[in-house]
């Protein structure tokens, strides 16, 4: 049992901590619309749940707790009426440190949602890739409902947000997200993927790098299967045969529309 230093002078007895006081600084949002929502309560805790500090977020989702000691593994959870319990599970702390939490809303329906998010960029497009059934399934811009997996839009702005959700899955099936740059940018830090679980539960964050490859492998997931199935690929490619077929795909499609305007035409005269 250590001692907490709750205001680093009283004190009360937990079993956490390592030492010295330090403060976590954070920001909450909606995970599906980036806004920042206030009045969540945001609660630092033990890994048996015992409740070490708690803050409310203001008007702009921002919030303070200090006084905290370090810890090699806490987890934040975070609530509010008409979201989801969220949070992140396992939070190592060690110094002064400010963290992005995201809320799902209760009407939020899968087994994993992927979200990415960029600045100073423009254009980026979040890809998954599975088989199931005997059927190779390929969820993109072209193609933003399939076996059972959505993407909410195509966003082209400089600074935006796609989202990927699983709303059901096959036992077993694993999963392969990557991002392109369909202006073939370069990637930065500014870049992250985000995945969660069917409870709204950061599951890993990856953070993008400077680099002018267009393709960025992020990682596999087999959703059945939960956390535990991850695997971390984070490696970049300036091509690959994914992209030769997509590009093939693209000139399959440019054929037909070129051969139904020709019919319109036709039909016209």
């Amino acid at each position: 049992t250590v001692a907490e230093t709750g205001d680093c002078g009283a004190t009360r007895n937990i079993t956490h901590g390592t030492g010295a006081c330090f403060t976590l600084s954070g920001n909450v949002k909606e995970a599906l619309t980036g806004l920042n929502v206030g009045n969540v309560l945001v609660s630092v805790q033990t890994q048996a749940g015992v409740e070490v500090k708690n803050a409310a977020t203001n008007i702009m989702g921002n919030f303070t707790i200090p006084f905290l000691m370090s810890n090699p593994d806490y987890k934040i959870i975070i609530t509010k009426a008409g979201y989801k319990t969220g949070g992140i599970l396992h939070y190592v702390f060690a110094n002064d440190q400010t963290v992005q939490l995201y809320l799902f809303p209760n009407n939020f329906l899968g087994l994993a949602a992927i979200v990415l998010r960029w600045t100073d960029i423009t254009d980026l497009d979040a890809h998954l890739r599975f088989s199931a059934g005997g059927t190779d399934y390929h969820l993109y811009h072209r193609s933003r409902e399939v076996g059972g997996s959505s993407l909410d839009l195509d966003n082209t702005t400089q600074n935006g947000q796609e989202t990927v959700t699983i709303k059901s899955a096959e036992a077993g099936v694993e999963y392969s997200y990557y991002v392109k740059s369909y202006l073939h940018q370069c990637f930065n830090a500014k870049t992250k993927v985000q995945l969660f679980d069917e409870f709204g539960m950061l599951i890993s964050e990856f953070t993008g790098r400077l680099t002018d490859e267009v393709r960025w492998n992020v990682f596999k997931f087999i959703p059945s299967l939960g956390a535990s199935s991850l695997v971390t690929e984070d490696n970049y490619e300036t091509n690959s045969p994914e992209s030769e077929k997509e590009g093939i795909e693209l000139h399959d499609e440019a054929v037909q529309l070129k051969k139904i305007f020709s019919s319109i035409i036709e039909k016209s005269k």
